[in-house]
Formats: C-alpha cells, sequence, structure tokens
C-alpha cells in the first residue's frame, strides 16, 4: 500500500513539472 502511495505521489510531481514546462514553452 505504501508503494501505491509513493507512486501516486511521483505520478503528481511529474505532471506539475510537465505543466510548469509546458507553460513555459507556451510563453515563448
Amino acid at each position: 500500500m505504501k508503494f501505491f502511495y509513493i507512486n501516486i505521489f511521483l505520478l503528481f510531481v511529474s505532471l506539475r513539472h510537465f505543466i510548469s514546462l509546458y507553460k513555459d514553452y507556451d510563453k515563448k
């Protein structure tokens, strides 16, 4: 169960990172 929560957390972090990169690219 702990691994499941770690997986969710990593997914969330990578998603936020991807969104920030996308917004930064969109500004240019």
